[in-house]
């Protein structure tokens, strides 16, 4: 009888060891699981951190392309320009002849690009020696575009001869707020119509509007000009 006692509590011992076994292997699989778990979102997470960053990146590389205002190209140097002039007070027109010096910026050159808004043109020549040489050219009623009989390098030094009639109340829009249109140059009284105001002429001279009002020019230059002006006072015959 005793001995069927010890049995009964030997079985039963055993299976309590067995019972409490199989709980601590299921509480370290579940400590083990969810430590896997924990590093699993942790890495989601970091890789949505990661993520995150490079979007703001990609954003603020964005906008600084679309606030970026780049320069032009310059090609050439526009050492000097000689200027004659003729103003017409009945038409408000400047009838001019301009000797361009210039010389490539860097590279060697075959084309020279001005800016000259709606011009008439009437002779567009390249000094060589005493005489002069016409020389093709394309426009568009706003850049000059020509073709050089050879390559000039940047020891180079070329003079361009172009006549012309400018135009300034011809396609002139809106300006700015400090200057209200596009003109660059003005006519004050032009036909003497207001006898106590006087007849004046006159051109504003700091923005790019110059290459519409008086002389063909480079605007992409960024540097300060020479320029000597002859005939400035003639005037036209009413």
């Amino acid at each position: 009888m005793i001995l069927f006692d010890y049995m009964k509590i030997y079985t039963r011992f055993t299976y309590l060891l067995l019972f409490l076994s199989f709980t601590a292997c299921k509480s370290t699989e579940k400590v083990e699981r969810s430590g896997a778990d924990q590093e699993v979102l942790a890495l989601a997470q970091n890789e949505l951190a990661a993520q995150q960053a490079r979007r703001e990146q990609v954003r603020a590389a964005e906008d600084r392309l679309q606030n970026y205002r780049g320069i032009q190209s310059l090609d050439m140097v526009l050492l000097h320009t000689q200027l004659d002039l003729r103003i017409d007070f009945e038409q408000e027109q400047v009838h001019g002849e301009a000797v361009l010096t210039m010389h490539p910026h860097f590279f060697p050159q075959t084309e020279v690009t001005l800016d000259a808004k709606d011009f008439d043109l009437h002779a567009v020549n390249l000094f060589r020696g005493d005489s002069l040489l016409p020389l093709p050219y394309r426009y568009d009623e706003r850049r000059l575009h020509l073709s050089l009989p050879q390559a000039y390098t940047r020891t180079d030094t070329l003079q361009l001869h172009v006549r012309y009639t400018a135009h300034p109340n011809r396609n002139a829009g809106g300006g700015s707020r400090a200057i209200t249109d596009t003109k660059g140059f003005y006519f004050i009284n032009p036909r003497g119509e207001e006898p106590d105001k006087p007849r004046q002429a006159w051109t504003q001279g700091e923005t790019e509007h110059n290459s519409k009002c008086s002389r063909p020019l480079i605007l992409r230059c960024r540097k300060r000009l020479r320029i000597s002006l002859f005939g400035i006072l003639r005037v036209c015959a009413a």
